[in-house]
């Protein structure tokens, strides 16, 4: 039996938990922490508990033979209802768990097709995997209407992202978001390596003029660039030159991309690339992948085929040539790369905390991962990067920073450190501006003796003419320094302004510090202006984090 890991087990209470109001659920959880693990856990649970079956649907076959494999290791008896494939429906020879496309299932659903042999009653679950797909087309509401007749039936939905193109509210169809758990948080536990981000800055990539389609860049326009000689050899070149040793995966928009991007990669490392697609025929494509699995093939350069259902933990570098608007599509390319090696992968779970699995990832044989992204002129396009999947709560200023500085200094950097450094120096900044505006309102305010706050004395009144008022001279500098003029003599203004002209001298607090710091902490200890500013930092920053 397969032991679950702590943010596993969470999520699995979290969906029984959700199914006690409502009859759906959604679990978002990062590419390569394991999801099938996850609701093969949930489904065992649920077949045992109720005495019925569990169905699995996803849009590709590969999706559906990993989770026939993961869930037979769960000890439960597995069918496949697609293609050549059937799946008994006799009461005596049932299996628990029907994994099937929802290709497949649509065909039928309701009609006289293959799965009218299946009754809605008999089933006690229905997972839809990777289920940002939701909504594409109308088969998967079919398929959830034939089975959503039983009205006790449960459906969990399960994805790396929640997001789509086509802004359809995935989260609402499947009941609200049950448990998360994104790849900044997977990182941060220890669970999938570090990412390092190297963005490549290609002039002759030029996205200004591509349309917008169903949400993502119109891909026949962006093939005809990125098919085009100059961008080809500015991919390749940067990939040779940034990947030796690294197993890599290189993401394109067409298949004439593709293979002459293959062809330029073996001019420079002879028989080290290969394209596959679509049209690469299923026997092929699986030999190819056994090969660069062995290290024959060290890039892999494909069209759409390599984003979902194929995990490879020995793949070090993930080259995305194909640029999108699509975070869920991102999210799928970068996590081919972004799991543990396969040689610590299973001794993880037995470790105590986040801390001792970063030290045996940083220990083992794949201490991080490299993505390489191509830019150019993105025009009005707000294009996805990898410090989009690792923002976490990060303001999207801090993010934009992070992209920019990491574009601007052509090294690969460890985003989620950037994103950090971002998010710092915007928090500093707006305390900066807080502490001024806080200033200008306390000043007005607050009726100030400069007097006390300066600790001068205040001269005796006389008949002469110091008695009169200040200029307007000295009543505007008195003003920038937070001094209230109004109704001040000149020999009185002087005063001050003699003690103003001594604390610049010799570096003192300002009066608007002075009196910040006494009426806000008490203080009143003569301190230089560069110890009165660190103070009043340190508290601003400590009523900022406790206002949080």
């Amino acid at each position: 039996m397969i032991t679950l890991r702590p943010y596993q087990d969470e999520a699995s209470a979290s969906v029984f938990r959700a199914w006690e109001t409502r009859d759906a659920a959604l679990i978002v959880m990062a590419t390569g922490v394991g999801k099938t693990v996850m609701f093969s856990d949930i489904i065992r649970r649920t077949v045992a508990a109720t005495g019925k079956q569990a169905l699995v649907i996803a849009h590709r076959q590969e999706l559906i033979w990993q989770a026939k494999k993961t869930l037979k290791a769960f000890g439960l008896k597995v069918s496949v209802e697609m293609g050549e494939h059937k799946a008994s429906a006799d009461w005596f020879h049932r299996p628990d768990v029907i994994v099937s496309t929802v290709q497949t299932q649509a065909v039928g659903c309701g009609g006289n097709g293959r799965m009218s042999k299946f009754r809605p009653e008999d089933f006690a679950l229905v997972v839809i995997d990777e289920a940002h797909h939701y909504g594409h087309t109308g088969i998967y509401e079919k398929t959830l209407k034939w089975y959503r007749t039983n009205p006790a039936l449960k459906i969990l939905g399960v994805t790396a992202t929640p997001d789509r193109l086509d802004k359809q509210n995935i989260v609402s169809k499947l009941g609200g978001i049950a448990f998360s758990f994104d790849t900044l948080d997977a990182i941060k536990d220890g669970w999938l390596v570090p990412v390092k981000q190297r963005m490549i800055v290609a002039a002759s990539i030029d996205l200004s003029h591509v349309r917008t389609q169903a949400g993502d860049l119109n891909p026949g326009e962006l093939s005809e660039i990125m098919e085009s000689e100059r961008p080809l050899h500015q991919v390749a070149g940067p990939l040779v030159e940034e990947t030796f040793g690294l197993r890599t995966i290189v993401f394109t928009v067409s298949v004439k991309q593709a293979e002459r991007l293959a062809e330029i990669i073996n001019r420079s490392r002879p028989g080290k690339a290969i394209a596959v697609s679509a049209k690469t025929p299923k026997e092929n494509r699986r030999e190819i992948l056994k090969l660069f699995k062995r290290g024959v093939y060290q890039y892999v350069v494909n069209v759409g085929i390599l984003t979902e259902g194929f995990d490879d933990s020995g793949v070090g570098c993930v080259a995305v040539a194909r640029p999108t608007k699509s975070r869920a599509l991102y999210q799928q390319m970068a996590g081919r790369c972004i799991r543990p090696s396969e040689s610590i992968a299973h001794t993880l779970g037995d470790l105590p905390d986040a801390s001792a699995r970063k030290e045996l990832i940083a220990a083992s044989d794949k201490p991080e991962c490299l993505i390489i992204d191509y830019c150019g002129n993105a025009g009005k396009h707000k294009l996805i990067c990898t410090a989009d999947l690792l923002a976490g709560d990060a303001p999207p200023k801090a993010v934009e920073r992070a992209r920019k500085r990491a574009e601007k200094t052509g090294e690969a950097v460890d985003m989620t450190e950037e994103i950090a450094r971002a998010k710092r120096e915007l928090e500093m900044e707006e305390a900066r501006k807080r502490l001024r505006v806080v200033a200008k309102t306390t000043y007005r305010k607050l009726d100030i003796d400069p007097f006390e706050a300066l600790g001068v004395t205040r001269p005796p009144a006389s008949f002469a003419r110091y008695d009169e008022g200040p200029t307007e001279k000295m009543v505007n500098l008195l003003a920038k320094n937070g001094i209230d003029a109004s109704g001040m003599t000149m020999r009185e203004a002087k005063v001050i302004m003699r003690e103003l002209f001594r604390r610049w001298d010799a570096k003192l607090a300002s009066v608007k510090q002075s009196t910040w710091l006494k009426t806000k902490i008490g203080l009143s200890v003569p301190l230089r202006k560069d110890e009165a500013s660190r103070i009043m930092d340190r508290v601003i920053g400590a009523r900022k984090a406790v206002a949080r």
